[in-house]
C-alpha cells in the first residue's frame, strides 16, 4: 500500500464470521427452529446454503431467499439473537474496542445480514447506524413477527455490497479497505469499489477467498499492523 497522497484510511468490515464469530441468520434459524422435530436437519441445511453463498457457489440473493424461507422468527427469537451476538463478537475486536470507538467516523459495516440486529451490537463500539449498510427486516403490524425483508434493498441481491459502497461516494483520495471472509467481500475489490481486500480468517478460512486476497488477517491486530506498517499492493 502506498499512502502517498492518501488523506485517510476507511475500513469497511463484514459482520458475520468477521465482526462476530457466527453467521447470524444461521443462529436465528437455530433459535427459531428450537422446537421443530427436524431442527438439526433444517439448521444444517441452512448452514450449508450459507457456506455455498460465502464460497461463491450460489448467488447471494438465492442464498438469502432460500435460508429465510425456512424460518418464521418472532420478536422473542430476534431478542435472543441480539443477546447471543453481543456475546459472540470476535475476541480481537473486543480487545481493540478502543480503536473502533476512536476511529468510528472512518469505519463502516457492510453486510448481507440485517441492520436490525447489527446496529445494537456495533453500537457498543461507537459505530453509528448510518455507518451500517445492511438488509432490513419487515415486521408485522404489531411488531411481534418478522414477516420477511426489504427486497428493494440492493444488499438483498447479487452485487449488493458493491452498490452500497459506491453509493457512499467515499473520498477518492482515501484508501478504502474491505475486510471479510466471503467472496461477496472480495467482489467490491474486484470492481475497484475499494483499494484493497483483506481476507479475515479468524473464524473461518475459505480457500477461494484467501487466494484472491491482497492480505490475510487472523485478527484485528493483523489488520492494524498491516495498515500501520503498509505493504506494497499490486494494482
Amino acid at each position: 500500500m502506498n499512502n502517498s497522497g492518501v488523506d485517510t484510511t476507511i475500513f469497511l468490515f463484514d459482520f458475520d464470521s468477521t465482526f462476530v464469530t457466527v453467521e447470524a441468520l444461521d443462529e436465528l434459524a437455530n433459535i427459531a427452529l428450537a422446537n421443530a422435530p427436524d431442527r438439526a436437519q433444517s439448521v444444517a441445511a441452512i448452514a450449508e446454503i450459507t457456506a455455498d453463498g460465502m464460497a461463491g457457489l450460489i448467488g447471494f440473493d438465492e442464498s438469502l431467499a432460500r435460508r429465510f424461507a425456512q424460518i418464521s422468527p418472532s420478536k422473542a427469537h430476534f431478542d435472543a439473537l441480539v443477546t447471543l451476538l453481543k456475546h459472540s463478537v470476535s475476541p480481537s475486536f473486543v480487545a481493540n474496542k478502543d480503536f473502533f470507538q476512536k476511529n468510528a467516523e472512518t469505519i463502516y459495516i457492510v453486510s448481507g445480514g440485517f441492520k436490525d440486529f447489527i446496529v445494537p451490537v456495533v453500537a457498543e463500539f461507537g459505530i453509528d447506524p448510518s455507518h451500517v449498510l445492511a438488509n432490513e427486516f419487515t415486521w408485522s403490524s404489531e411488531g411481534q413477527t418478522i414477516t420477511g425483508y426489504d427486497t428493494a434493498n440492493p444488499l438483498a441481491h447479487n452485487g449488493g455490497k458493491i452498490k452500497a459502497i459506491q453509493a457512499l461516494n467515499l473520498p477518492k483520495n482515501a484508501h478504502k479497505i474491505m475486510i471479510g471472509d466471503g467472496m461477496t467481500d472480495y467482489a467490491v475489490r474486484g470492481v475497484g469499489a475499494v483499494n484493497e481486500f483483506i481476507a479475515y480468517t479468524d473464524t473461518v478460512k475459505r480457500k477461494p477467498v484467501i487466494e484472491v486476497a491482497d492480505f490475510v488477517a487472523t485478527s484485528i491486530d493483523d489488520v492494524l499492523a498491516h495498515t500501520i506498517q503498509p505493504r506494497a499492493i499490486q494494482h
